[in-house]
């Protein structure tokens, strides 16, 4: 689906090279729509070439043609989009802040408008980079009990770039949510060997300090059916703050040291909580009965961090929304929430997700 913006730069690159018969740089794109870098500009290229309208014809930065431009303004024009697209501009104005909404929209195109210093927490869960290689599939063996049904690994186009591409726009993005957090703010990212390095170097360019690596150790991950390498069991999050030496981010410690729950066999009630979570990738039926991201993380990590870093009321913003996960246990437990997601159909499962459950409660 192509947002607003991205419609913008291919009209702009349309009306370019119809002037120039060349495409405009990347330079001259950011400086035309005042965006706040060139990483902002090649990430909308690159959307724009990833949905099939432009095509790089050799490694020159201006080598672009358009494909099917006709069909693609048509298709794609405001009064042509479903009604569940909300116009980010919209949304913000000198009146109206997002508060509990899925935006559905480009990540970068909507991160710019939200004020500077006016989001408690950050919980962001974005592409891992691993749609590569082989494509493996499973469909159910009696043998590996507690993994029936059908299982295939993630293979996603906005799961799959270059490492220099991926890079940049990690970049980008964290620039922005370095500006957007309050001073006693913090932000979690989920990771895994495959983006949690770039992330980490992300940091300290940007000076966001970490706080904590966590290993959430998944004790029902996936059996690694090659045979060729150890089962991968867990992920990594890092949390980190902007703050400076005064480190002013929220931590509700007694909470953490108080906390207790059966299914993690690492934690005892009372004692310290560690930076080793054992936590099952499991969700609840009411986690999946409206539809399911193939990345979508349960509601108990999700509440985990937004409990005990950050204070009832608060904001906390999901960058990469996905089905809503971090939003709706945000709603539950009485915070805040924003979301921002690019794709309608993982909007339209997160808004059913929020539009049943309560507040302070559970679903149904």
């Amino acid at each position: 689906m192509i947002t607003k913006k991205q419609k913008e730069v291919l009209d702009f690159i349309g009306k370019y090279l119809a002037k120039h018969e060349i495409a405009p740089s990347l330079e001259e794109i950011a400086k035309h729509f005042g965006l706040s870098s060139v990483s902002t500009a090649h990430h909308h290229v690159e959307a724009l070439e990833h949905q099939g309208y432009l095509r790089k014809k050799d490694n020159h930065p201006r080598a672009l043609d358009l494909m099917n431009l006709n069909d693609a303004q048509a298709n794609n024009s405001v009064e042509h989009q479903s009604s569940i697209i909300p116009i980010v501009n919209n949304y913000f104005t000198d009146n109206n802040f997002p508060i509990n909404k899925i935006i559905c929209g480009d990540i970068m195109d909507t991160l710019i408008r939200i004020p500077d210093k006016s989001i408690d927490l950050v919980v962001a869960d974005p592409p891992y980079n691993l749609s590569q290689g082989n494509k493996w599939s499973w469909n159910g063996n009696s043998n590996l009990s507690g993994f029936g049904g059908k299982w295939s690994k993630v293979m996603e186009a906005w799961d799959n770039k270059p490492l220099i591409d991926y890079f940049t726009f990690t970049c980008a993005w964290l620039k922005e949510i370095k500006r957007v957090l309050k001073p006693t703010g913090s932000i979690w990212i989920f990771g895994t060997y495959h983006n949690i390095g770039a992330i980490n170097m992300a940091f300290q360019i940007l000076e966001i300090e970490i706080i904590n690596e966590i290993v959430w150790y998944k004790r029902n991950a996936f059996p690694n059916l090659s045979g060729r390498r150890f089962t991968a069991s867990h992920e990594t999050l890092l949390w980190g703050h902007a703050s400076g030496k005064k480190r002013k981010y929220f931590f509700d410690y007694p909470a953490s040291k108080d906390w207790g729950e059966p299914s993690d066999l690492l934690k005892t009630k009372g004692k310290q909580m560690r930076t080793v979570w054992d936590i099952p990738n499991n969700k609840e039926s009411r986690e999946l009965k409206f539809g399911k991201h193939p990345t979508q993380k349960p509601l108990s990590v999700c509440k985990r961090i937004i409990a005990l870093s950050s204070k009832p009321d608060g904001i906390v913003l999901s960058p990469f929304a996905g089905v809503g996960s971090e939003c709706l246990a945000a709603k539950e437990l009485g915070r805040k929430y924003i979301g921002i997601e690019l794709d309608e159909k993982y909007v339209q499962i997160a808004n059913d997700r929020l539009s049943a459950s309560v507040t302070n409660g559970l679903l149904f």
